[in-house]
């Protein structure tokens, strides 16, 4: 994917560019290249790189004016138009002039003005940004939103997009959710509280392990290990460390509950429970559990149990915003029926849509 940058000089490119590299690098190999940085003739030179460079790495960012249509067609046909996103960068003269002065080797002026009398507007451009108004930060998350959109939520990149990010964290642990069977059920509850604090998901996952190493992935045998060996060495290992007692008396009253109510067996809950609404609220009656562990839970429950339905959490909505996706359970549910990929279902998506939201949309 090849992303150009189209503005005149001090318009904010660079600023723009820069911000958008860092998020890139986190998504696959980039590359950056600045006009500013090439001498002799810019264009023919950008010509050049683009073929060495094309199939080297996953993102390419060209930062240049641009300013005229017939270097843009260039990219297209080397490229391809359906790999190009084109960003026109827009402000008013006046400010250009002034931030050209606090550059460290500024233009003339003269230069300046040429090219802004002269530029031929992307007459149809993936995003226009006007940097008075808008933060490099800001622009550099709206411009990776037009690159997942570009990149994935296609037709033929949609299943790559289901592939890279919606595998589901049960499966990630070796847990068959599908199977129903109550060892399996109650191994992701056991995650579902990991993942539901304040840690990351990393540490929740090693924590997950390594409970899974002491062989401590029942309720009876949580119980027996005790407060002491769960804290050290089970949350000691797992780098569980800021809640560690908080969290090992939780996992041993939750056991202790489970037990006593349902005999061990979740499926129960299940069973119990009128309607989805219902069945949230008896899993938030145990110690601890709250909206978010409880959402973590009956996400990937989801088509399982039939009462479980949870609505989409605040990152699975951030993310279908940012997309121009629906935000409702009932817009993402009628999007993926008409795009839905052989071999995935819905939990995917909505897993995928999870990791982009926390990982490029937390703010």
């Amino acid at each position: 994917m090849v992303i150009i940058f189209c503005g005149i000089a001090g318009s904010g490119k660079s600023t723009q560019a820069e911000e958008l590299e860092k998020i890139l690098r986190k998504l696959g190999k980039t590359k950056l290249f600045i006009s500013d940085e090439i001498s002799g003739k810019v264009y023919e030179k950008i010509s050049a790189l683009l073929k060495e460079n094309l199939t080297r790495f996953d993102y390419i960012i060209v930062d240049a004016t641009f300013y005229k249509k017939k270097w843009r067609d260039m990219v297209f046909e080397i490229c391809g138009r359906d790999k190009v996103i084109t960003l026109y960068v827009d402000c008013p003269l006046k400010v250009c002039l002034e931030r050209n002065k606090k550059r460290k080797n500024p233009l003339p002026e003269k230069v300046i003005h040429i090219i802004y009398h002269r530029m031929e507007k992307p007459k149809k451009p993936d995003l226009v940004i006007d940097t008075q108004k808008t933060k490099p930060k800001t622009a550099a998350t709206l411009i990776f939103a037009k690159v997942i959109k570009k990149q994935y939520l296609t037709k033929k990149g949609f299943p790559e997009f289901l592939k890279r990010f919606g595998t589901l964290y049960s499966k990630e642990l070796g847990i068959d959710v599908r199977s129903k069977k109550p060892s399996e059920i109650f191994k992701w509850f056991l995650a579902s509280l990991l993942f539901g604090a304040r840690i990351s998901e990393n540490i929740a996952k090693n924590t997950y392990k390594t409970l899974e190493k002491y062989n401590l992935l029942a309720p009876q045998k949580i119980i027996k290990a005790g407060w002491n060996f769960l804290v050290n060495p089970v949350m000691r290992e797992g780098g569980y460390v800021r809640y560690d007692g908080k969290t090992s008396a939780e996992l041993i009253r939750v056991s202790e509950e489970l037990l006593k109510k349902y005999k061990g067996n979740l499926n129960r809950i299940h069973q119990d429970a009128k309607n989805s609404r219902a069945l949230e609220k008896k899993l938030e009656e145990f110690y601890s559990i709250g909206p978010v562990s409880c959402r973590i839970f009956l996400r990937e429950l989801r088509g399982i149990w039939e009462k479980a339905n949870p609505e989409p959490g605040k990152f699975v909505k951030r993310a279908a915003e940012k997309l121009e996706l629906p935000q409702t359970l009932e817009g993402l549910e009628k999007y993926w029926q008409k795009h839905k990929v052989f071999g995935y279902d819905f939990r995917n998506f909505e897993v995928a849509l999870l990791r982009i939201g926390k990982t490029y949309f937390k703010g």
